[in-house]
Formats: structure tokens, sequence, C-alpha cells
């Protein structure tokens, strides 16, 4: 298995360019009158005949003989007016598998070196059987029709539409009203929502009170808080839960590092005041005992 110049994997080799080429690239000018076989044959035996020749009658191809030409399923070259006489010399009640190529004995149809059945080689060959007349014996189990472009403005809608604008402008201003009033239900509703968690998430008073006194205070755990801060994503999702936009708050110190940083300082003050205190003592015993000497 190699890759083609266009990211497909195909088992195909040009033997001519040398290059992998897929079941659509190999219906390229460049490549319609080229000896194409699988890339194992290449790996065991690079050989080929040239200039290519007609499996049918035997005729060289030429360089502008591209367009004129059909390659089969076995990857043999054909002129087209070869295949169709081939195609018309088996007996009216011939089987599918019994149309062959003329040189190797291969069914023509499906083709079997590309399994791609939308590829450009199937294609192809498609058409030049239709040019047969024998597309029901050919294909057999194998139902075929070309595609055709889909009808321009031929639908019930459309035709509606652009017969009578003045019903689709009433229908439009009154599907305007009601998305207006679907969208005012759900405003009101999610401000409720809203109004309920907000006053869910501060807890009852006597939270609020303990909170005030002890920044550090916690219903869960009596110790310092662990959890980390929920982070952005987090807080995104619920203001789009809830369906309404916070405004984004100026970043500030937090209170309780204030708290804890005056705590910390009236502990420093305390001690250094204890430190004076028992020094002036000390030196007050000390002179009492100097003066009776």
């Amino acid at each position: 298995m190699v890759v083609c110049k266009c990211r497909k994997a195909t088992k195909l080799y040009c033997f001519v360019h040398k290059v992998p080429v897929c079941g659509d690239c190999i219906c390229f000018p460049e490549h319609q009158i080229c000896v194409v076989r699988t890339y194992s044959e290449w790996v065991i035996d690079g050989e080929y005949d040239w200039p290519p020749r007609c499996c049918s009658c035997q005729a060289v191809f030429q360089e502008g003989d591209g367009p004129q030409t059909t390659r089969l399923g076995c990857l043999h070259v054909i002129h087209t007016n070869c295949l169709v006489s081939h195609t018309k010399s088996f007996p009216p009640h011939t089987a599918p598998a019994g149309y062959v190529c003329p040189s190797c004995s291969t069914p023509i149809w499906p083709p079997k070196s590309v399994k791609d059945s939308g590829s450009r080689l199937h294609s192809k060959l498609k058409e030049a059987i239709m040019q047969t007349g024998l597309e029901k014996n050919l294909f057999g189990n194998h139902p075929f029709s070309l595609p055709s472009p889909p009808p321009a403005f031929t639908s019930d809608p459309l035709v509606a539409i652009s017969s009578s604008p003045s019903p689709v402008a009433t229908t439009r201003k009154v599907g305007a009203q009601v998305e207006r009033q679907n969208s005012e239900l759900s405003y009101f509703a999610d401000d409720e929502d809203g109004n309920r968690k907000k006053y869910s998430r501060r807890g009852p008073f006597r939270h609020k009170f303990l909170r005030a006194l002890l920044p550090f205070w916690s219903s869960a755990l009596p110790t310092l808080p662990v959890t980390a801060p929920p982070s952005k994503d987090a807080a995104n999702a619920d203001d789009a839960s809830e369906g309404r936009t916070r405004h984004k708050k100026h970043s500030r110190m937090d209170p309780r590092k204030i708290l804890l940083i005056i705590a910390i300082m009236a502990c420093m003050t305390t001690m250094g005041i204890l430190y004076y205190r028992i020094a002036q003592r000390g030196l007050g015993e000390e002179q009492p005992s100097d003066e009776q000497q």
C-alpha cells in the first residue's frame, strides 16, 4: 500500500512516471495511456512495453489518443470504439461476468483493482459502457444511474415566498413577537434563579456573624481552608448557566490577609511592651539593693 500525491492510499503504480496513482489520478491526461499495474508487480518486475497498444485491435496509442480511450477494471487500456464493438460481439444472454477483457479475460465490470465505487475510474468506465446500450447486461447486480443536478426553485416553500410576500411578512412579525415574549420570560426566570442562588450561597445569619468575627472560620473544618480557588473556566461556566453577565471585579487585597497582618503586628507590639516593662522592673529591684549596701 502506497500513498498517491493526492494523499489517498492506493495499490496502483504508474510504471512510466514511477509514481503511485489512485482511482481518480489514473484518469488524468498524463496517465490515460500509461502502463499502470499494482505496486507489488512493479517491485517484482518494473519492465513494460512502450509505446502501449490497444488490448483489442493492438493499435499503438499516440499522445493525443487519451480522450478516445477507456481503462478497464483490469487496468488495460482500450479504444472506446473497440470496447463498444467488443461488448456487442457477445451473445445477448451473456452473464455480467461473461463480458471479459480481450487481453486477460478479466470481467469488465466491476473494476477489481479500485474498491472505491465513487472514483473517476468507475465513472469513466460506466460512461463508456452506457454507450454500448448493454448496460443492463453488464451491470447486473451493480445498477448505476448517472447523477443528475438537483432542480432549482422547485420546493413549495420557495414558490410560496416568491408568489405571496405579504403573508410571509405577517408570519415573520408574529414569530418575532413570540421570540421577544419568550426572551422576556426566560430573563425573569433567570433573575429569580439568580436571586435564589445568591441568598442560598450566603448562608444563615449566624454563619455571616461568625465569618465577620473569624475571617478563617469554615463550617466544614476548624482550620485554615485548603481548597483551591475556583478556576476562571468554572466561573465562566457558572455565569453562562445563570444567564446573565457579571462585571469583572477590580483586583484588590483579600481582607483576611489584612486582618492577619494587623493581628501579627498587634502581637509583636504586645511582646515589645511586656519586654520593656520586665526590663524596667528588673532595674527597679537592683537600685534599692545598691542603696542598702
